[in-house]
């Protein structure tokens, strides 16, 4: 169970970074607003890869 959050996080990091980087080439998205995003959804995953785990 914890090598498949593991891997997940690996892919949802990936996806996260290219998408960012595809935000900032087509509309220069605003860097703190970004960083923002990314905050709120790693906050977002860890609540739940820890509620997996007390499953």
């Amino acid at each position: 169970m914890r090598h498949i959050i593991a891997q997940s996080h690996v892919y949802t990091k990936a996806s996260i970074i290219s998408y960012l980087a595809y935000k900032h080439t087509t509309d220069s998205l605003d860097l703190y607003h970004s960083l923002d995003i990314c905050n709120a959804f790693w906050l977002i995953l860890v609540i739940f890869a820890s509620l997996m785990r007390q499953i």
